[in-house]
């Protein structure tokens, strides 16, 4: 499903869901909340002291966790900013990225990307919520340090560039 069709789909599933009179686990237009949006932002800082805890003590798998939830608060901390409430990872994903597509907000899609479950990583390097997944569900506890220091880092940098662009 391309991602204008996704976006539709989001909406269309929390319209539905809400006139049920249940809650909603999509995306809904909302007015412009930036005192949520700063919310979202000092949980997702938050989030990257745990990873750093929890790097510390030699939990990596862990750490994994908290640096997804990191990224993840910080998108939405930008839907939050843009006027909209998601209950749903990929409707997250899918709005921050139309929102870059329609020029509304000046990040690189491929941090979004990269973040994201996508057909196109099978085979390649795991993407941040793929390794998310296997940290949470699996049984293993083996992941490169190097490798999660790196996603810390670009959690990191991905917060800071939000930060700025909201002007948070």
């Amino acid at each position: 499903m391309n991602n204008e069709n996704k976006l539709r789909w989001c909406l269309n599933k929390a319209k539905k869901e809400l006139q049920l009179g249940k809650t909603h686990r999509g995306l809904v237009i909302i007015s412009s909340n930036p005192l949520k949006a700063k919310a979202h932002i000092d949980k997702a800082i938050s989030n990257l002291d745990v990873a750093d805890l929890l790097l510390e003590n030699n939990h990596p798998d862990w750490s994994v966790i908290a640096i997804f939830y990191a990224s993840y608060h910080s998108l939405l901390a930008v839907l939050a900013n843009f006027g909209y409430e998601s209950r749903n990872q990929e409707c997250t994903f899918s709005a921050v990225l139309n929102l870059i597509n329609e020029n509304k907000l000046n990040i690189d899609a491929a941090k979004i990307e990269r973040i994201k479950h996508t057909s196109e990583g099978i085979g390649q390097e795991p993407d941040l919520i793929s390794l998310r997944e296997f940290s949470q569900y699996e049984v293993g506890t083996s992941i490169q340090m190097i490798k999660v220091k790196y996603l810390k880092k670009e959690a990191s940098e991905l917060i800071t560039e939000i930060r700025e662009e909201l002007g948070i």
